[in-house]
């Protein structure tokens, strides 16, 4: 606990100190997010939406820094490459299928997080009606990870006529994770003025949050080592 209350505070300290400069070129503004996971993630999961909130100060004519505040839910199942590989031995003939998990029983996952982060933007272009900038930036994420339990017959369907067979039964029980994990993130961001302060924002970015979801080798589940997404965020920003 104390760790997690050290880094917390040391982001936001950070975050203000870095705020409180001279000058009075602030930012505002809020996002939405489409997320892509990559990697072992994308095996257990289909993109998802998050959303950001966040302020910050322009330190000179070509860098700010941002404060961000970052929530995102992955719950829609990748059901194609969620299977469980069964052998079974029918009519003196060795068979391997790939059962779908959604197919032996109720079967539900979610990954869920929220975090604040410290980002660095460094503008390319920087003109009066369009600006665009590479970002980098780090933070913390607090982050919740559930699998429920699955239990039931695997039924196949050897000859493709329709008439299933029970060739096993899982029953698997469940898991739960939590914890507080590092998150680094490196894009590009283009921004178009609108009226007054207001602009349109739009970005991609590479996020990996320094996280490990554990395996489930009797779900064919493998581990998944680093948590990796692309993002795609669109909101309004307000400057003043």
């Amino acid at each position: 606990m104390k760790k997690l209350t050290y880094k917390v505070l040391f982001t936001i300290l950070l975050a203000t100190s870095i705020l409180q400069g001279q000058g009075n070129d602030y930012i505002i503004g809020a996002s939405g997010n489409y997320i892509f996971p990559l990697g072992e993630m994308s095996n257990r999961f289909k993109n998802t939406a998050g959303g950001s909130i966040y302020f910050g100060k322009r330190i000179s004519t070509s860098f700010s820094w941002i404060a961000k505040f970052n929530y995102m839910k992955f719950d829609e199942l990748n059901n194609e490459k969620l299977t469980k590989k069964i052998s079974a031995e029918i009519d003196q003939k060795k068979m391997i299928f790939d059962v779908p998990l959604k197919e032996i029983g109720d079967f539900s996952m979610d990954f869920e997080s929220f975090g604040i982060s410290v980002e660095a933007k460094m503008d390319i272009i920087n003109s009066e009606f369009i600006n665009t900038s590479f970002l980098m930036g780090f933070g913390f994420y607090k982050w919740e990870f559930n699998r429920s339990a699955l239990a039931g017959n695997v039924f196949v369907d050897p000859d493709n006529d329709g008439s299933q067979i029970s060739i096993n039964e899982l029953n698997v029980p469940g898991s739960f994770q939590e914890d507080w994990s590092g998150q680094i993130n490196a894009g590009l961001e283009v921004s178009i003025k609108l009226t007054g302060n207001f602009w349109l924002n739009c970005n991609g970015s590479y996020t990996l949050v320094l996280g490990e979801l554990w395996p489930a080798l009797s779900l064919d589940m493998g581990n998944v080592s680093g948590i990796q997404m692309l993002e795609a965020k669109a909101g309004l920003r307000y400057c003043f």
